[in-house]
């Protein structure tokens, strides 16, 4: 298999971002909660931020560590959830049951 950077496969990236995305996928539901839709998906945005800053580095400047890939990856699969599970919360809360089904296709 083909390295996607020095030392890691492609397929090791794609399960630890798998793996990380499961975990908070749970984690999101409580997050919420907790601290409510606006905070926690803001929270997201900057672990997306800082997950892809670290993944592709500044331009002019990649990133070439593997520690740094590897983190940049856990932080992006820890972001996800927050993107790909709200869309749902976001509708029962703002729409009637007659109207969710409209409202996220």
């Amino acid at each position: 298999m083909e390295k996607a950077f020095r030392g890691l496969d492609a397929a090791t990236l794609v399960t630890i971002f798998l793996s990380t995305n499961v975990m908070f996928c749970f984690v999101e539901p409580y997050l919420i909660v907790r601290r409510g839709l606006r905070r926690v998906v803001v929270d997201g945005c900057w672990l997306m931020f800082a997950g892809c800053l670290l993944r592709s580095g500044l331009p002019g400047h990649p990133m070439t560590s593997q520690t740094g890939i590897v983190v940049g990856t856990i932080l992006v699969g820890a972001a996800q959830p927050f993107f790909q599970c709200t869309p749902a919360l976001l509708a029962a809360a703002w729409f009637g049951p007659n109207e969710r089904v409209l409202a996220t296709t």
